[in-house]
């Protein structure tokens, strides 16, 4: 399992899709799909995006069947 990695340690290195966490303004977590973009130092996702103070790689799907395919 993949652990939170704080904003102000490390940011993701490409713009692949990670789990954000957001601290709403009523102090609420919010926990959302989104990436980094470099260019505009800037976090692109859906809805708020102001106080991403947290992220974490997706875990690894490799292993995952493609049940939809069954033949």
């Amino acid at each position: 399992m993949s652990t939170w990695i704080y904003t102000r340690d490390r940011l993701p290195e490409n713009e692949d899709m990670v789990l954000i966490c957001c601290v709403l303004a009523s102090g609420r977590k919010s926990v959302k799909l989104g990436y980094f973009y470099k260019k505009t130092n800037d976090w692109v996702t859906t809805g708020s995006n102001r106080n991403v103070v947290a992220w974490c790689p997706l875990p690894d799907t490799s292993e995952v069947e493609d049940y939809g395919n069954e033949s």
